[in-house]
């Protein structure tokens, strides 16, 4: 991803970010949300036409623009804002109509 050129319908700043939110995630939860049972649409699926605005195809990637995960379950992760604050966010709808991986942004068009 780090080489890709920035899809239609993303910012080159939340681009960025979403590539490094990307590494950050895989870093340190990947092998633990593996386990748990996350599959790759519950982690980086974006709407193919819409990948910013259509949070009700986004995957976990896309939320952590700003935040940080700090705990995992099977069905929620923990976040934490840059100011502090903690959020909860339910696994989403995996495989939605129109949802592909962030790296196949342009070529699912």
């Amino acid at each position: 991803m780090c080489a890709m050129p920035c899809p239609t319908g993303i910012t080159q700043s939340d681009w960025e970010s979403l590539v490094d939110a990307c590494g950050r995630l895989l870093d340190r939860w990947g092998g633990r949300l593996s386990e748990l049972g996350w599959t790759t649409a519950d982690l980086f699926g974006m709407d193919a036409r819409a990948p910013m605005a259509r949070l009700d195809h986004a995957g976990l990637v896309r939320f952590l623009i700003g935040r940080d995960v700090v705990e995992v379950s099977a069905d929620a992760v923990k976040l934490r804002t840059r100011n502090g604050g903690k959020q909860r966010l339910r696994r989403g709808r995996a495989g939605a109509p129109g949802q592909v991986p962030l790296w196949q942004l342009d070529g699912a068009l």
